[in-house]
């Protein structure tokens, strides 16, 4: 397993070298007329904007579908505001960081997932790199508008890495759950696939992951959840097949954290908590149910 992750995390090295241009999909469609317009763009990648990317993309090849009033998917790019807030708890755009961002990603993925569809005109290499420069720069609204760094996800997650008895379910929910999985695998998610909620996995809730019928998560032991095995050792979801990039490490490493300790609710409700460190296991901090008690390793402790 150590050593999948280690090449999940080898192969994103390699693709953050590459050039945009040089993830872009072949396809015999017509690409995209180039305007003479988007050179001089291209060559001020700081001083992009949102502005650029709606008048030479998304005005032309994504808002027939993903306005306002359609939003097919759950997606709609017919303005700033829009395009940032993403649908329910999916991001479309993380600022700086283009290769992990659903907007570039889906103009470079494979299959059905692929934007525009593939029986659609494709955009042109300038028409990808723009969306590529403008959400790597930060995403922003204005050529001026100042942008704060997020932080890279590593730094955004190694808070939890050293303090693990903090992460809980708004926080996998955030960080994992949302942006890998929730889109499908949810009541509430943007393309609900309602064979996958019934027989596989419902992630709509946090008492949904724990479903009598078919729970995903076996609380202190992240090998034998359904939701690590498919994301981690099988490497089955997010289907690949589909177009989908696999689960980044750290996110996994961060769903193995919380499945390891007790796959908590929320760490609000465990005022003056005792941790119990294992001195076997530095990452395991927390001791789970025992399944004798009648809680059980596959439901969630009272």
């Amino acid at each position: 397993m150590i050593l999948r992750l280690l090449l999940a995390g080898a192969a994103g090295l390699l693709l953050a070298a590459c050039s945009p241009a040089e993830h872009i999909p072949k396809t015999s469609l017509a690409m995209s007329p180039e305007d003479p317009g988007l050179k001089t763009v291209l060559g001020k990648p700081t001083a992009v904007a949102f502005a650029d990317v709606q008048k030479y993309v998304t005005s032309k090849s994504c808002t027939q579908c993903h306005d306002s009033v359609k939003k097919t998917n759950g997606v709609d790019l017919s303005s700033y505001a829009a395009a940032m807030a993403g649908s329910n708890d999916r991001k479309f755009v993380i600022p700086k960081d283009a290769l992990n961002s659903p907007m570039y990603n889906v103009l470079t993925a494979e299959g059905k997932r692929h934007m525009p569809p593939l029986d659609h005109p494709q955009l042109s290499p300038d028409q990808v790199s723009l969306v590529f420069m403008w959400i790597d720069n930060g995403a922003k609204e204005f050529p001026d508008s100042v942008v704060v760094n997020p932080g890279t996800l590593k730094e955004q997650l190694q808070p939890y890495f050293d303090h693990p008895e903090n992460i809980d379910y708004g926080v996998v929910k955030q960080y994992v759950l949302g942006v890998a999985c929730m889109k499908c695998h949810s009541l509430n998610g943007d393309s609900p696939d309602k064979d996958a909620i019934m027989n596989s996995a419902d992630m709509t809730s946090y008492k949904s992951l724990f479903s009598v019928f078919t729970p995903v998560v076996v609380i202190g032991s992240p090998e034998n959840s359904k939701i690590f095995q498919a994301a981690a050792i099988t490497q089955s979801m997010p289907p690949t097949k589909d177009g989908y990039d696999p689960i980044d490490s750290l996110r996994v490493k961060m769903l193995r954290l919380w499945i390891l300790n007790c796959a908590i609710e929320d760490k609000t409700k465990l005022p003056g908590e005792v941790l119990t460190p294992n001195p076997d296991n530095p990452e395991k901090v927390r001791t789970c149910p025992d399944p004798s008690t009648g809680t059980g390793t596959t439901s969630p402790a009272p």
